[in-house]
């Protein structure tokens, strides 16, 4: 099965998640270290110290064709999206970049 990464507000964090990049403090000082399973006390530390988000991994239980919509679906979203702007290197770049992210997770 694959591993998907989420982005989600430390609020939202559950006992048994596990972290999927390290988490820093405001000053840069790292609090957890990826892969670390958090518990009822780390994200209690987490809250303390005004940490909003974290990224954490989830099992993706979405089989190739719902992955490939997707990626069609999000291609035609950003295609349709630089549709009318100006053509020249630094667009196509821009439009590349912007869909290559987009498409990362997706992978």
């Amino acid at each position: 099965m694959k591993i998907r990464i989420k982005l989600i507000p430390v609020a939202f964090a559950k006992p048994e998640m596990v972290i999927a990049a390290p988490v820093e403090s405001n000053d840069g000082l790292v609090l957890l270290a990826a892969g670390t399973i958090l518990s009822e006390k780390l994200l209690s530390g987490l809250l303390k110290r005004n940490i909003c988000c974290i990224s954490v991994e989830e099992n993706d239980s979405r089989s190739e064709q719902e992955l490939s919509l997707e990626r069609n679906k999000i291609t035609e979203h950003i295609n349709a999206l630089f549709e009318q702007s100006p053509t020249g290197k630094n667009m196509q770049l821009l439009h590349q970049l912007i869909l290559e992210y987009r498409l990362e997770p997706l992978q």
